[in-house]
């Protein structure tokens, strides 16, 4: 459960809703039900190939995972202020007849860039993803943390899917106070990824290198 809550807010669900709903003003609720869906699948292919190919840029590059852990918890950090600011991503406007319905290669234009990258998994996303990827042994791991990532992208998917309702909810500002909360949280977990590299890399070496010495 603590691993599909991490990768929820990962995902963003309430700034990319707020994203989808200002890239497609009057768009018939039928165009937008479908654009959810192509969101939600496209997020769900990036994140597996993220989760099971990401070791071997470790690999490639010769990246350690602490310091990976140091840079990716940065970029999430600055993701966080940025949510928690109100800043955004422009995305692309679409001026249309309510009644319009939108083909399949209008929608897919949007679809996978910028709303599934960099909109829901931007680089401190994907950053995180690579770690969590990187910490997995067993095929249990494996399937845990499939498991985790494709329930947080079905529940986003269904937000992205109800968008249009929970517009008239909440609201434009209902949805950027959720979002600004996300940003909170994500600030504070690319926090801990940076303090956890950090120890790893500089802090208890420099410990265990003392403790020797000591002795």
């Amino acid at each position: 459960m603590k691993l599909f809550i991490k990768f929820f807010f990962l995902l963003t669900p309430f700034f990319v809703t707020s994203m989808m709903l200002t890239a497609t003003p009057d768009w018939p609720d039928k165009s937008r039900r479908k654009l959810a869906l192509l969101i939600g699948f496209s997020g769900l292919l990036i994140c597996t190939t993220l989760l099971f190919f990401g070791h071997f840029i470790f690999d490639a590059f010769g990246i350690t995972v602490d310091a990976f852990r140091i840079g990716g918890g940065l970029l999430l950090l600055l993701s966080g202020i940025t949510l928690v600011n109100g800043k955004s991503t422009s995305t692309p406007q679409s001026a249309s007849s309510p009644t319009t319905e939108f083909s399949d290669d209008k929608i897919s234009n949007i679809a996978v860039v910028p709303l599934a990258m960099p909109v829901m998994i931007g680089p401190g996303t994907s950053a995180a993803i690579l770690i969590q990827g990187s910490q997995m042994e067993s095929t249990l791991d494996y399937l845990h943390t499939l498991a985790a990532v494709s329930g947080a992208i079905l529940v986003v998917t269904v937000i992205l899917y109800v968008a249009t309702w929970l517009e008239k909810k909440l609201g434009h500002q209902g949805l950027a106070i959720l979002s600004k909360l996300t940003g909170l949280i994500l600030s504070a977990l690319g926090a801990q990824l940076m303090v956890e590299g950090i120890n790893n890399l500089i802090v208890t070496p420099a410990l265990l290198q003392l403790a020797g010495a000591g002795a």
